[in-house]
């Protein structure tokens, strides 16, 4: 990487169904892995990376299969599980041990099914507007929100349901 603190490296990691576009900025301590959410692309932490950038710290950031600049299969079956598997594809392939994942909206449930599965990988977790990642799923599944979030369901972390 050059010495402009900006600057990235640019990888498309292999799934079995396509290629995840990732950047990865240099820096220290357990990397933010910044996950967007429904319907938006890597760009919605185009203003913040700076910051953290800034501070010193490694960031990872990249398109979930179907969005911006990562393959978008066709016949894949796009879902919180599908977001969690990209995730652990990108945290293996850039060797990535201790993270804190952020979510935003529909990148929100794999931060947090993360962070319960692998408790010992993670330094902090941050997930944001959860709400309507859980009313899309309502809605695709024709449940409840409610039900989906007292007795589990899509898009739930795995500890409080299905995932």
């Amino acid at each position: 990487m050059s010495s402009d603190p900006m600057t990235f490296a640019e990888t498309y990691i292999r799934r079995e169904k396509g290629r995840i576009y990732t950047r990865d900025y240099a820096g220290a301590g357990p990397a933010f892995v910044l996950m967007h959410g429904f319907p938006d692309n890597l760009h919605i932490y185009d203003r913040l990376i700076p910051y953290l950038v800034g501070a010193g710290r490694r960031v990872v950031t990249f398109d979930f299969l179907g969005y911006g600049a990562s393959d978008k299969p066709a016949g894949t079956n796009y879902s919180f599980r599908q977001q969690l598997d990209d995730l652990e594809a990108v945290l293996e392939a850039l060797h990535l041990e201790k993270i804190i994942p952020v979510g935003h909206d529909a990148g929100g449930p794999a931060a947090i099914n993360f962070t319960l599965d692998h408790p010992d990988r993670v330094s902090a977790t941050n997930a944001s507007a959860l709400a309507s990642a859980v009313i899309f799923q309502a809605r695709k599944a024709k449940t409840p929100r409610i039900k989906i979030l007292k007795q589990g369901g899509p898009g739930v972390p795995s500890r409080y349901g299905a995932a």
